[in-house]
């Protein structure tokens, strides 16, 4: 079975974590200490590794995150947490379509479970109901399913039931071996049932088009889709005076030259009264004086005629 890490006390890079056995992680962002918060040099060494359908984010100040006062507005709360993780995790690189989480990382008592849903639909409207997970033991991981929250669930504490298992995605193992240390920091072992992949999880065509893949000499960014049409307008357009099919042309003229060229090379070369040396120099004279050769080319050797 496929397993991935989480830690938060330090940033072992994409290839210790896949060396160690792991083929994904899940990644703190937006809340809680800046130490253990994902960096966007670090998620680019982890995307690149992994890719980015296999990294996964969660946002988690403390272990109370999901139940406050008996005041306080849960759901105001869980909206407020899941637009600082969806900016956080903008800034960071992460594309919007990743998957994020909240989390309850204590047992609830039973009137809590209200607040734990509340507080977990208010994150589900800040991050949308594709990319939105929760993380909890099994109390909490049951009344968020239950009310149709999100569309992906990590267990903590007791291993899930074979039937929990037909809709949990992760299980973070509470028996041994429960975590080992990579480059010197301490992962948590999770179990994967299910990697968390939805048609609106993933980028769209349009996403994609406008994605950028370089930059302009004034810093602007080039899309894929810039790149695509100017290509395709530049090789079978043309451009100025050039005409349709302009730079393809002249492609194909510059080849007919080029063959013609080898093709006069070969039978100098093979011509046992020329030299190396003496072939050297001629190709050296003909560079320095701009000699052309266009069509036909017949050697006869010493004293021979060129044709032209």
């Amino acid at each position: 079975m496929a397993r991935w890490a989480d830690y938060s006390a330090g940033r072992p890079s994409g290839a210790a974590l896949r060396k160690a056995g792991f083929s994904g992680v899940i990644r703190y962002i937006g809340l809680g200490s800046e130490g253990k918060q994902l960096a966007a040099a670090e998620y680019r060494d982890l995307a690149g590794e992994f890719g980015a359908a296999n990294v996964l984010l969660v946002a988690e100040a403390g272990t109370g995150d999901a139940w406050g006062s008996e005041t306080d507005d849960d759901y105001a709360r869980g909206l407020a947490n899941g637009r600082v993780a969806v900016a956080d995790a903008r800034a960071t690189g992460v594309p919007d379509w990743v998957p994020l989480a909240c989390a309850a990382d204590a047992h609830a008592q039973a009137f809590q479970l209200d607040d734990v849903v509340r507080y977990a639909s208010g994150f589900r409207d800040a991050v949308g109901q594709s990319r939105c997970g929760f993380y909890g033991f099994s109390e909490t991981l049951a009344a968020v399913h239950d009310a149709g929250i999100g569309s992906w669930y990590w267990r903590c504490g007791s291993e899930p039931t074979t039937a929990e298992k037909q809709w949990v995605n992760f299980w973070q193992r509470n028996r041994d071996p429960q975590r080992i240390t990579v480059a010197g920091t301490p992962c948590d072992i999770n179990e994967v049932y299910r990697i968390p992949t939805t048609e609106d999880d993933m980028p769209s065509i349009d996403d994609l088009l406008t994605a950028s893949v370089g930059k302009r000499a004034n810093g602007t960014d080039v899309s894929l889709k810039d790149a695509i049409v100017n290509t395709y307008l530049a090789q079978f357009q043309g451009g100025g005076d050039g005409g349709a099919l302009a730079v393809k042309a002249g492609i194909n003229a510059l080849n007919a030259k080029l063959d013609a060229l080898t093709q006069a090379v070969a039978k100098l070369a093979a011509d046992p009264e020329i030299t190396p040396d003496a072939l050297k120099a001629m190709l050296n004279d003909a560079i320095a004086n701009n000699v052309k050769i266009t069509g036909s080319v017949a050697i006869t050797g010493t004293g021979g005629e060129a044709g032209q």
